[in-house]
């Protein structure tokens, strides 16, 4: 597994993040939207990349976490 900064890598990674977010968290969105697809767009805006770290494994996303201080929150 490769630990990337989500600031780094350029492919639609905030998309990528979302649905991610979506996977692990619809249940849980169901009152904004039952909509996977909606959910997703609604969300990738939301995603600093500054602080997104992804864990790569083969060249796909297996998981994220956010580093941040109290200076930034």
């Amino acid at each position: 597994m490769e630990i990337k900064l989500a600031r780094n890598l350029n492919e639609n990674i905030k998309g990528k993040i979302s649905e991610l977010f979506v996977e692990a968290f619809g249940k849980d969105l169901k009152a904004v939207s039952k909509d996977p697809n909606k959910l997703v767009k609604a969300f990738s805006h939301m995603f600093v990349l500054d602080y997104f770290y992804l864990g790569i494994i083969d060249g796909e996303i297996a998981g994220m976490m956010v580093c941040i201080d109290k200076e930034h929150y």
